[in-house]
């Protein structure tokens, strides 16, 4: 009778999902149900109890994805992701100021996900970033937003990372009272032998603006260490497009922050970032700029200048842009003026694109506009301002790359080819690198200019 109940449901909720419905009602844990190309109920990570699987092991070129696609219109999966789980999630809420221990289901095994709270924003607007582990596997990393009514999650374990993302675009989140997720592993996702720019160097200056001649110096060759914290205050801001297309862009942009903010948490560098604002307040002047697919950082910073940072107490400011870079430097995916240009203002800004790159001239698109290409253009960016550099620079602020023995290449690296290959940590001897591939150095030795900005 149950085996029964479960193929009513599961065929009832399979004609909702085809129909293009926009909403599929929660269920309880114990009639949690997915239904899967090929018949079998698994999937890749359930929250116990607040999880519905509307489908799993959904194949990106099967006529149920292109189904899919057509019924939820703009629905967001990543180019390079060949199969995936359709989840809903029911609200989710933590204690922000002490431990949580969350059972959870990874690949068909029951396990704890332990969590904390992190410190790099404090804006009550309830979204909220957490970090944490799998219990007893010291080596995972677990990284969640929460709120916005959608969950952002994304989990290391081995050799496999696991990714939870909204897919739908905003006006469709804040009608449907469950949106839809896409849950997809790193071992179901397309690479390319060939790599993307990220960026070709620190970006030039607007016209009339000179280099001074300590902007012409090389990086430092061996960056003393600063002792101690530091706290950089930053803006984040976006335009029309990143702002409608995403379920909900402050989400998407702490689990942004939430890997930078790790990334920085090391003790080779000691930076604690503190988000200022969420800003989209001008995203309209951005998206209407006639500039803005061609020189999206010199926009930002017309839009955006020194005094309004000044005023908004933010020593830092990153756009997260939602257009496709076009024109003589099209095929780059982020740009920074960066630390040369300490203590002009120019040292303060980042541009990272946020889409899939379409004039790369490859059949797969590596910078896909996934998460982890999201972070690692953001993360490659912030480098640039805090002085590390690629791995051709003159000095030792350099990337660095190794083998696994595939390459793997770290997050200042000029070239993008998927998460399979580029981390997203900043090279230095502790880590991936030594003493001529140092950028956790250069930005230690910079990292309280930075903060001494405001």
């Amino acid at each position: 009778m149950e085996t029964m109940k479960i193929l009513k449901w599961s065929v009832i909720l399979l004609a909702l999902l085809l129909a293009g419905m926009a909403l599929v009602p929660m269920v309880n844990a114990d009639d949690l149900l997915a239904i899967s190309e090929d018949g079998t109920t698994n999937s890749l990570l359930v929250i116990d109890t607040k999880t519905t699987i509307v489908a799993s092991g959904v194949n990106a070129s099967s006529m149920n994805s292109q189904i899919l696609a057509n019924s939820y219109q703009n629905l967001n999966v990543p180019k390079t992701v060949s199969k995936f789980d359709i989840a809903q999630f029911d609200t989710i809420q933590l204690n922000t100021d002490g431990e949580n221990r969350i059972p959870v289901t990874i690949n068909g095994k029951p396990q704890i996900l332990i969590l904390k709270r992190m410190n790099f924003e404090n804006i009550d607007d309830g979204i909220d970033s957490y970090s944490g582990k799998i219990e007893g596997m010291d080596d995972s990393l677990a990284l969640f937003t929460f709120g916005g009514k959608v969950v952002q999650g994304y989990v290391e374990i081995g050799n496999e990372t696991i990714t939870i993302a909204p897919a739908e675009n905003r006006a469709n989140t804040e009608k449907a009272a469950y949106p839809l997720h896409i849950v997809y592993s790193s071992k179901d996702t397309l690479t390319s032998e060939k790599a993307t720019t990220v960026d070709h160097g620190l970006a030039k200056l607007p016209p009339g603006v000179k280099l001074s001649a300590k902007s012409l110096e090389p990086g430092p060759s061996a960056p003393a260490a600063v002792n101690g914290w530091a706290t950089v205050n930053i803006l984040i801001a976006t335009d029309n497009a990143f702002y409608t297309q995403e379920s909900n862009w402050v989400s998407s942009a702490n689990q942004i922050m939430s890997m930078v903010s790790y990334q920085y948490d090391r003790a080779d560098i000691q930076v604690i970032f503190n988000v200022v604002s969420y800003d989209a307040s001008k995203r309209t002047q951005l998206s209407n700029s006639p500039s803005i697919t061609t020189d999206p950082l010199g926009v930002f910073h017309t839009y955006f200048p020194a005094s309004y940072l000044n005023t908004n107490n933010a020593d830092i400011a990153v756009y997260l842009g939602g257009y496709d870079k076009k024109g003589s430097d099209a095929g780059t995916q982020g740009a920074a003026w960066g630390y040369a240009n300490y203590p002009n203002e120019y040292c303060r800004y980042a541009w990272s694109q946020m889409v899939v790159d379409t004039d790369d001239g490859l059949p797969i698109h590596v910078y896909d506009g996934s998460l982890h290409a999201r972070r690692y253009c953001v993360i490659h960016e912030l480098g640039h301002i805090f002085n590390a550099n690629h791995e051709d620079s003159s000095g030792t602020n350099r990337a660095y790359v190794w083998y696994t023995p595939l390459p793997q290449y770290t997050v200042m690296w000029s070239g993008y080819f998927g998460s399979s290959f580029n981390t997203h940590e900043y090279s230095s001897p502790s880590y991936h690198g030594d003493s001529t591939h140092n950028n956790a150095a250069a930005i230690n030795a910079v990292k309280s200019n930075i903060a001494a900005i405001i």
